[in-house]
């Protein structure tokens, strides 16, 4: 059985690309960093998670990472769907740092650099989740099948508290054992084979990844953004052309291809063509013969005489490195 890689929504892809280059005085810039920390972290925590699935004992099934569907009345999210013949797991990642536990009320707590905060019951959510997944499944004519929700957390400082005594809840290390005993222990089979490939091919269809547009969400303007290439090295500040290269003032490291990533930012957040106008404002410079050398290599799409030429990016944003 094989298991899908974890990728980056384009939500995370543009809030990356959007917060580096925000101006500190836009008022949303503090709402921005903080989502684009909470995307990055579920992102790390749907990725060590996955990691341990490598020792799932299962040879007939699939498995669906970051899974987007429209329920009974609204779209739900699973961050890992894994099907097999006799029942289906849906697992919720959680890259909580510290200490969890859970009050009489059952509010989950975080506790981290003495600091308590409360967050959403994670139970909650994954059952949630397997009543939208077991309504898609019964609509679509599929036969009954054990739907088992579980909730790992997946962040190497977390600590579980015994107040949560659910056993449906464990650190990311325990759910291939958690998985192979509930199939060692199930010997009647709820799908076929022929069902279960049609299930995964269903599913599939359904998917419906959240399109964004943070730009106009915000109302971001040109003036509010910073342009230019950052380096790919340290991250920290904006490279300098000289030489053919582009060089960082902090690191002193040169990448000739760094605009690359800069003119992937702008597919991101902008759209997927440019032109040279376009190019010399986000890439901070001013030669025109430069400009037109760094986007020429990309597909020519739209020519009406000599100015109104745009390239086309889509290939740096359908594969995203």
């Amino acid at each position: 059985m094989k298991y899908q890689s974890v990728q980056k929504t384009n939500q995370l892809l543009q809030y990356e690309a959007l917060v580096p280059r925000l101006k500190k005085s836009h008022p949303h810039y503090q709402k921005l960093k903080q989502q684009l920390g909470q995307d990055l972290s579920g992102y790390l925590g749907e990725k060590n998670v996955r990691y341990y699935f490598e020792f799932i004992q299962v040879k007939k099934g699939y498995h669906i990472t970051g899974l987007r569907f429209k329920g009974s009345t609204f779209y739900t999210q699973i961050d890992h769907l894994i099907a097999t013949l006799t029942a289906i797991f849906i697992i919720e990642a959680k890259n909580r740092k510290g200490y969890i536990s859970q009050n009489k009320h059952g509010q989950y707590l975080q506790q981290y650099n003495q600091t308590t905060v409360a967050f959403d019951n994670p139970r909650i959510q994954v059952e949630i989740q397997k009543r939208q997944l077991s309504y898609v499944l019964k609509k679509h004519g599929f036969p009954t099948i054990p739907i088992i929700p579980l909730v790992a957390f997946s962040h190497n400082t977390v600590q579980l508290d015994q107040s949560i005594t659910s056993p449906d809840v464990m650190i990311a290390q325990d759910i291939p054992f958690y998985i192979n005993d509930s199939l060692s222990a199930q010997h009647q089979a709820s799908f076929n084979n022929y069902e279960l490939n049609q299930s995964n091919k269903l599913l599939t269809k359904l998917h419906e990844p959240l399109q964004t547009n943070i730009i106009e969400e915000y109302q971001i303007n040109k003036a509010d953004l910073i342009p230019g290439v950052i380096c790919p090295t340290c991250k920290k500040t904006f490279t300098q052309r000289k030489f053919a290269t582009w060089t960082c003032p902090i690191c002193q490291k040169s990448d000739p291809l760094a605009h690359i990533q800069a003119l992937r930012e702008y597919a991101l957040l902008f759209k997927p063509t440019i032109n040279n106008s376009q190019a010399r404002w986000w890439l901070n410079i001013t030669n025109k013969d430069l400009s037109y050398r760094l986007i020429s290599q990309f597909p020519l799409v739209k020519q009406v005489g000599k100015k109104a030429i745009h390239y086309d990016l889509s290939s740096l944003i359908d594969n995203p490195k």
